[in-house]
């Protein structure tokens, strides 16, 4: 009965070393550093995208509002934008594309204020679309450059 009990004790002693050692070594200092985005060193635009999901109008159009938001206290310039048209199979079919000059015209300007917002309203016709995504590349004041995107969902009648 002692060698019973003294087989299971090393069996349980052998488990919990090979355990601690698997532990330990996920334990080890990472060399790989975060760097979190503080307030004021990059600008960072939040687009949202309302209503979504979009429903066809009685027109065969879809009317919804795009709002552009900088949330880090760092103004920015969109420099261009696409418009891509994405259809039930996942692929872009169709797109627009926007320079600095014509992203003003769609929002009124091209440069949003530090905690600023552009916004517009949005009316087309799109017999395919299942979604759209808008892209947007845009310079804050520091000279960051960066880009950003949202999706809205196109449901048909």
């Amino acid at each position: 009965m002692k060698s019973y009990f003294t087989s299971i004790l090393w069996r349980c002693v052998f488990i919990a070393s090979v355990l601690s050692a698997f532990l330990l070594t996920g334990c080890e200092e990472d060399d790989r550093e975060t760097s979190p985005i503080l307030p004021g060193q990059v600008a960072i635009l939040q687009v949202t995208i309302n209503p979504d999901p979009v429903y066809q109008g009685y027109e065969n159009k879809y009317r919804y509002t795009i709002t552009v938001n900088e949330t880090n206290g760092v103004g920015a310039t969109i420099t261009s934008m696409k418009v891509e048209r994405i259809d039930s199979g996942g692929t872009s079919f169709d797109s627009d594309n926007y320079d600095e000059g014509e992203v003003a015209d769609t929002f009124g300007d091209s440069y949003i204020q530090p905690y600023g917002q552009l916004a517009t309203y949005v009316v087309h016709e799109c017999y395919q679309c299942v979604y759209e995504r808008w892209l947007l590349r845009y310079e804050d004041d520091l000279g960051n450059k960066r880009e950003m995107s949202a999706t809205v969902t196109m449901m048909p009648r």
